[in-house]
This record gives C-alpha cells, sequence and structure tokens, in this order.
C-alpha cells in the first residue's frame, strides 16, 4: 500500500475516535543526540544536556540557560492551514530549573515565522506576533500566585490583559511545575477548544480559535532571573481515519475483484477514479475492467478515508494498484482441405512467450501428419494467467495411389524427341501435372492412361507432381536429364591455299560444345598445313551426345618459273618472252607471254611472275 498524507493542506480529524490513525506533524525527538531536522533554533536555543535525566545525552533542547536576560525559541519550519485542519494534539516533556524563578516558556502557533524574541515578561514570544500561546509562567507580573497557566489567542502577549484565560497557584497546586524533573505536557485543539493537560491531568480549558496558516514552536525567557528552561520528546500529530486498499490485484480482462477492506461505520469511502467500481462510496467496492487491447493495463486505484461526522476534514488516502491482462488473441492460419499423408504445422503466430497446448498431441510449430478424416483441434493459449481457448477443424482427403514411372537411363540423348511418359492414370482424364517446382498445367491422359509430358528441350527436370479432383497425388525427386539429337556445329567451308600460308579452323558452334579437331589443331588457332588435300575432323559433346563434323584444306605447291637465258637483239627486231612452269603469268612493261614485240634501244629487264592452279 502507499500512504498519501498532504500536510499543509489537509489536517487531523476528531480526537478520540478508535480505529484512528496516528499523523505526525513534527517532531523534536532523538537519543543519544537530538535531531533537529527541519526545526529553526533561535535567540539562546541550543542542543544540550541538563540535571533532569539520568544519562549523559546531548538529547534536550535548551531554550534559555540559567542567566539573566536571556530568550530562545524553536519553530518547525513547515506551515500548518488550521483552517482546515482543525483538530491537533501537541505533546512534549519540559524542565524549568537549575536558578531563580524566572519567566517560563511557551507553546505558540503563530501566523508568521518569529524572527526576534523578548525576554522577562514576555515568555520570549515575538512582540506583536498573531496566534495561540499557551504559557507556562512561573513569574506572575499580574501579582497572582506563582506559577499560573494561560491560554491566548490573539496579537501579541500580556499577561495581565482582558481576555487572557489562565489559572493560578492557588493553594499550591503548581508547585510541582518547577522541579528538577522533566514533566509531561499534552495540549488538545479542537475547532477552537484548547484544552491543556500536565502528567495527564487536564488543568486548564479555554476556547481560543486559530484559523489561519501559520508556524507552531516553543518560546521561553529569563527576564531579570536566572532558570534553565529545556523540552525535549516533542510530538504534533493528529488522528486520522485508516486508509486501506488492500493489496494490489492483478485480473483478466472482464473478471471482477473486490479491493478495498472491510467497512468501519465511523468511516466515509470515496474512490478515484471511479471507472469499474460497483460502488465508489463503499470500503470495499467491486471492481470489473475490460480491456480489449493486446497489452496489460495497469490502473491505480486511490481511496479517501475521512471519519463520519467529519466528512472531508482531514482525509487519509491509500492506493492499490490493479493490473487488467488481456485475454491472449489466437491467431491460426487453417489451410483448406488438405491429403492424407501431407504435413501440417499448427502455430499461434502471435504468442508473444504464452504458453500453448494443443489437443490430439499437437506441438505448436511442429510438423505432424493428421489422420485422414475430419478431425478437430483445441488450442488453449495462456498468458500472465489469462486462458483463451479456440477449436479448428481440418479436413484430410484420402489420395489416389499414383506412381511416377521410375526413368532409367537419366543421360540418354533424344528421348522421344523431347516428350517423355510420366506415369499411367484413367484414361482421357485432364490431371494437373507440374515439376521442377513450376505452377502446375493441365495434362489429358491419353487413352492408354499414358501422362505425356511434351516440348522439353535440354535440361534438368524433376519433382514431379500428378493431382487430380481435390486430391490424388504423388512426387518423384530423381532427376531426368533430357538432351538434344547433337549439339549443333559446323567445321565451315573447304578452303584452297598455298604451300606454307597460315590457317585458322574456327567452328560454329551454338550448342557450346566442348570441340576438339583432329591432327592436333585448336579451334581458333592459326596452324600451317601441309601441301596436299587435307581432311580435318571437328568432334562436338554435349552431355553425353557426340556431333562430328569435317572439313578439306587443299593446299598447292609454289610453281617453279622458267624464262630462259638472256636476250641480244638489234634496234628494231622484235622479240618473243616464253615463260614456263606455272599456269598464269604477268610480266611487268605490259607485254605477254609468248607475243611478239620490239624492245626499246638499251638494256632492258622483264619479270614475269607466274600463277599454278588458281
Amino acid at each position: 500500500m502507499n500512504k498519501y498524507y498532504y500536510i499543509t493542506i489537509f489536517c487531523v480529524l476528531q480526537l478520540g475516535f478508535l480505529n484512528a490513525q496516528t499523523f505526525l506533524f513534527a517532531e523534536l525527538t532523538g537519543s543519544p543526540n537530538l535531531n533537529t531536522t527541519g526545526w529553526n533554533l533561535t535567540g539562546n536555543a541550543f542542543v544540550g544536556n541538563t540535571n533532569g535525566t539520568a544519562n549523559n545525552f546531548n538529547d534536550e533542547l535548551i531554550l534559555t540557560n540559567p542567566n539573566n536576560f536571556e530568550s530562545g525559541g524553536v519553530f518547525w519550519d513547515q506551515p500548518i492551514n488550521l483552517n482546515q485542519c482543525n483538530q491537533w494534539i501537541v505533546e512534549f516533556d519540559f524542565r524549568i530549573f537549575d536558578g531563580s524563578i524566572a519567566d517560563g516558556l511557551a507553546f505558540c502557533f503563530l501566523d508568521i515565522p518569529p524572527t526576534g524574541f523578548v525576554s522577562g515578561a514576555g515568555i520570549g514570544i515575538p512582540g506583536g506576533s498573531n496566534g495561540l500561546k499557551v504559557v507556562i509562567d512561573t513569574w506572575d507580573n499580574c501579582n497572582g500566585p506563582k506559577p499560573e497557566l494561560q491560554i491566548y489567542s490573539g496579537f501579541g502577549y500580556d499577561e495581565c490583559v482582558n481576555g487572557i484565560i489562565s489559572s493560578s497557584n492557588f493553594n499550591g497546586q503548581y508547585n510541582f511545575i518547577r522541579s528538577n524533573d522533566y514533566r509531561s505536557a499534552k495540549i488538545t485543539y479542537d475547532n477552537g477548544n484548547v484544552d491543556f493537560y500536565i502528567n495527564n491531568t487536564l488543568y486548564l480549558s479555554a476556547f481560543a480559535p486559530a484559523n489561519f496558516t501559520g508556524y507552531m514552536g516553543f518560546t521561553s525567557s529569563t527576564g531579570g532571573e536566572t532558570d534553565r528552561h529545556s523540552i525535549k520528546n516533542v510530538k504534533i500529530y493528529t488522528n486520522q481515519a485508516v486508509s486501506d486498499a488492500g493489496p494490489n490485484q492483478t485480473i483478466c480482462s472482464g473478471q471482477s475483484v473486490e479491493i478495498g477492506s472491510p467497512n468501519n461505520s465511523d468511516y466515509s469511502y470515496s474512490w478515484s477514479p471511479a471507472n469499474g467500481l460497483n460502488n465508489s462510496e463503499i470500503s470495499n467496492p467491486t471492481l470489473t475492467l475490460e480491456n480489449n487491447s493486446n497489452i496489460s493495463d495497469t490502473i491505480t486505484y486511490v481511496v479517501e478515508t475521512s471519519f463520519v461526522n467529519q466528512l472531508g476534514i482531514c482525509p487519509s488516502y491509500d492506493s492499490v494498484m490493479v493490473v487488467v491482462h488481456p485475454f491472449p488473441e489466437i491467431d491460426v492460419s487453417i489451410p483448406p482441405d488438405i491429403c492424407e499423408g501431407d504435413s501440417l504445422t499448427l502455430t499461434v503466430s502471435n504468442s508473444n512467450g504464452a504458453n500453448i497446448s494443443w489437443s490430439n498431441g499437437v506441438i505448436d510449430n511442429t510438423p505432424f501428419v493428421p489422420s485422414a478424416g475430419t478431425t478437430t483441434y483445441t488450442v488453449t493459449v495462456e498468458l500472465e494467467g489469462c486462458e483463451s481457448s479456440e477449436n479448428f477443424t481440418i479436413n484430410v482427403l484420402s489420395s489416389e495411389n499414383f506412381e511416377i514411372i521410375s526413368f532409367s537411363d537419366p543421360t540418354a540423348c533424344n528421348i522421344n524427341d523431347g516428350t517423355i511418359v510420366i506415369g499411367t492414370l484413367a484414361p482421357n482424364q485432364a490431371y494437373q501435372v507440374s515439376y521442377n517446382n513450376l505452377s502446375a498445367t493441365t495434362i489429358q491422359s491419353d487413352s492408354d492412361g499414358l501422362i505425356k509430358i511434351e516440348g522439353l528441350s535440354s535440361g534438368n527436370y524433376s519433382d514431379f507432381v500428378v493431382s487430380a479432383g481435390d486430391c490424388s497425388s504423388n512426387s518423384d525427386e530423381s532427376v531426368l536429364l533430357i538432351n538434344p539429337d547433337e549439339p549443333i556445329i559446323n567445321a565451315g567451308q573447304s578452303q584452297t591455299i598455298c604451300d606454307g600460308e597460315e590457317f585458322t579452323l574456327f567452328a560454329s558452334n551454338p550448342s557450346n560444345a566442348n570441340l576438339s579437331w583432329s591432327n592436333g589443331v585448336i579451334n581458333g588457332q592459326s596452324f600451317t598445313p601441309p601441301v596436299g588435300n587435307n581432311n580435318y575432323i571437328l568432334t562436338a559433346e554435349l552431355n553425353g551426345c557426340i556431333s562430328i563434323d569435317s572439313v578439306e584444306i587443299i593446299v598447292n605447291p609454289l610453281p617453279n618459273i622458267d624464262v630462259g637465258s638472256d636476250i641480244l637483239v638489234c634496234e628494231g627486231e622484235s622479240v618473243t618472252l616464253v615463260a614456263s612452269g606455272a599456269n598464269n603469268y604477268n610480266w611487268n612493261n605490259n607485254i605477254q607471254n609468248n607475243v611478239s614485240f620490239i624492245p626499246e634501244v638499251g638494256t632492258t629487264t622483264f619479270i614475269v611472275t607466274g600463277e599454278l592452279n588458281g
């Protein structure tokens, strides 16, 4: 439970109620060292030790030493709004001793934090201060018997002023106040009614309202005398109705749970927020909440509790956290009717770490082979204690027994001209056929029931699947290799060249087969063939299929030309030049072989070029 208190806004409940809790506004306690955290010490006030206790600890707040004209004060640094906080209790121990009869000490509730103090007849109370003063006056300046108890509410302080409520030491009834021992004091405030107790005995009462925001503390002074004034075990508190929102709760969407605690007839209750509560004004309402999201929702409910006869005054608070888990959603993809023998995987895709259990021995996200027929599977999903269930029906169709032909020659060439028979079923019926994981095509079985795949090109084929109707299928994972007739090649046209010329054989190879030439020739590389008729054979191999082609290369020898001896003639004589050893001759100077001509005077060189066999 988480308790919430607002000191400066709300205050105490009616005093004396049973079944209440104590809320502490401030305390000035601690041992062996007094804890003054939150208190402002002024004047001669300090933490120390007197002879009024059995220990030697510094657990007392000494307001004045036994010296003339000392004053001191201590005030809680947080304001309290008595316009709303109209009941409270102050308890403290006090000691006045160690010197002559001095002025005394006072509990004050002032509208402003005091900064200056007075000594002597003023009990250390700041001049002009407005508020409540409850005084132990050990020196009565009004000539009454000493000491005197006083209650006063208003501006300033004057023990002799009209309107001050006091009780003097007649018959010695207050002789015990000034003592080496500590005395206990208690002041109760209830809507302006102030009661002053010493040692649990009521000595003085007054109506002294103080309905404003102010500061609580103590003052003291010695005046012309020398007593030591000290206090300890200071507690300023109130009684409140007990708020109990109950333990934190966790529910599933749409469920109900009781929050809060058993009813106390002295209390009034108010819950916020009110959504989901059957009654927000009782101690233990029933809460019902929906959570239609996919994540858990946490809502904090706060109960405000006050006494029935002080509604809304000084309430106490407690809270409870309610976690509302959604019921887990079930998202399962159910396939259409499946065939007998097919594997099936059932899984809840949005499990989010939930616990998943299936009926019929099924394990989530694990393949299994369902039995033929119609079966209902129930899945239960549990998350954070919230459980959802759903039924799913699976229809398993029986399969027709179809056996694919086993291919005995996976590397044959020219299988049925690109047509294969993969099995036999009913004649003249349409079947859905697929292979190589491609989309199925419709193939009609022939009159013998043969299922043929036609028009296949070279390549590997596997994973044959045949189906008819809703469910009749089988598959074969063996590999069938279909090759063409032979690889397509062309060795080229026959050629005639002259002796000594280089030549290159380069075959056409659109099938991208492996090529080899006879006589050590390498495709695409030049070589010098010998004289004569040369036949070169080309062999092409592709996937075990071989093609052969050849080409003839004719190499003619070079001609041996003879033109005879040099000729000497006279000017004007005709000459005939005759060359032999070739088929065709080509002379320079535009002469022709074996044709007469008249040469010019002088020496002329005639050159002939002979060509043999074209």
